[in-house]
């Protein structure tokens, strides 16, 4: 976990994604990098202004931020079924989710 908070740290967020992906492959996998990734992921995919152009993520790395954030999350529900934050960031993602479709939705009419 060293080395993916590391990068983190560094703003490696990339070679980051990948250790906390290597990481939630093994089986003493903690919560925290489900939690970790998956909100890495959802800023790839969500936050624009304040994660993607300051950090040039590539557009390949937002796709990917969006279609794996809520699997991650469940990933970890599954193997931690009663982790009350794993739970948490699942809600607080869909809702976060749910009130840009509807900001995006009110400006377009």
């Amino acid at each position: 976990m060293e080395t993916a908070i590391t990068y983190d740290i560094n703003r490696a967020y990339i070679q980051a994604a990948r250790a906390y992906e290597t990481l939630i492959r093994g089986e003493d996998a903690m919560t925290d990098y489900y939690i970790n990734l998956s909100f890495l992921y959802w800023s790839f995919a969500f936050e624009w202004y304040e994660f993607v152009i300051p950090n040039n993520i590539p557009e390949y790395w937002v796709k990917r931020g969006g279609d794996e954030f809520l699997k991650i999350l469940d990933l970890g529900i599954e193997k931690y079924p009663k982790d009350i934050e794993l739970h948490f960031w699942k809600r607080y993602f869909l809702q976060s989710v749910m009130q840009k479709i509807l900001q995006k939705d009110r400006k377009a009419s």
